[in-house]
């Protein structure tokens, strides 16, 4: 959960402001707001917990298409240890989080199977600051992790 200000630290943002400036005040809501965002990010699951928790169960356990939700689907997940090897060697992480967000349909593409990762974080993250950074955040973890076990 991210750090939240209590309302003395707010004052003392405040009285800080009318007795030493606006420049003392300001690095003093900057360090805040950083240290929100370092306490929210550190909060955040490493890219396997979340690969466990999001893609497991259709990709499977070791991302080769074959988890227990896989023979229920039309179409088959795809081995997710063999994209840059499908890509001539090269794994696009930008893609990769595109098509992990899914919220930009690519009509060359045919019909989305995958659910639509970007708006699923988002719902769950809706009590929380900074959501779209954190949504981001989460995809670039799993293309991160995605891009560790590539074969």
């Amino acid at each position: 959960m991210a750090a939240r200000l209590t309302l003395p630290e707010l004052l003392a943002m405040v009285d800080a402001m009318r007795l030493r400036g606006w420049r003392v005040a300001s690095l003093l809501v900057n360090i805040a707001v950083g240290t929100r965002i370092l306490a929210a990010n550190a909060a955040e699951p490493a890219g396997a917990e979340l690969y466990r928790r999001y893609c497991a169960s259709c990709h499977g356990v070791a991302a080769q298409g074959d988890g227990p939700v896989a023979k229920e689907l039309r179409k088959a997940p795809t081995d997710l240890t063999t994209i840059a090897q499908r890509a001539g060697g090269r794994f696009d992480e930008a893609a990769i989080m595109a098509v992990i967000d899914g919220r930009r349909a690519v009509a060359a593409h045919g019909p989305r199977e995958m659910p639509v990762w970007g708006a699923i974080f988002d719902a769950e993250l809706t009590d929380q600051p900074y959501t779209q950074y954190t949504t981001l955040l989460r995809a670039k973890v799993l293309a991160e992790y995605l891009n560790s076990i590539q074969r």
